[in-house]
């Protein structure tokens, strides 16, 4: 379950930038709130809080300045997680071992 979600949201920084710029907030919405889904699910209570206040700034139009902070703050927080993961799962666990760091 761990080793799932570190190899399916190693990405999310850049995929959420891509939407972000490609001014898709629709998209850039649902991605966030599917990772505050996963965030919840692995029990990473603060880092979901700080996901659902970038989800709240996206929804509401907020300036691309406070979004743009949101998101490199959500982005630390998360690769942080995701490194502490995979340091900790046994070698061959899904999205732990060779070609999973990003």
């Amino acid at each position: 379950m761990l080793g799932m979600f570190c190899s399916s949201e190693r990405d999310f920084p850049q995929r959420l930038q891509a939407a972000l710029e490609s001014e898709d907030r629709s998209q850039a919405e649902r991605m966030v709130h599917d990772l505050k889904g996963a965030t919840a699910w692995i029990g990473a209570s603060a880092l979901r809080d700080q996901v659902a206040a970038l989800e709240q700034l996206i929804r509401s139009g907020a300036e691309p300045d406070r979004i743009a902070t949101a998101q490199a703050e959500v982005t630390a927080a998360l690769m942080t997680l995701i490194d502490l993961l995979q340091a900790r799962l046994p070698v061959g666990a899904p999205g732990v071992g060779p070609g999973a760091a990003g």
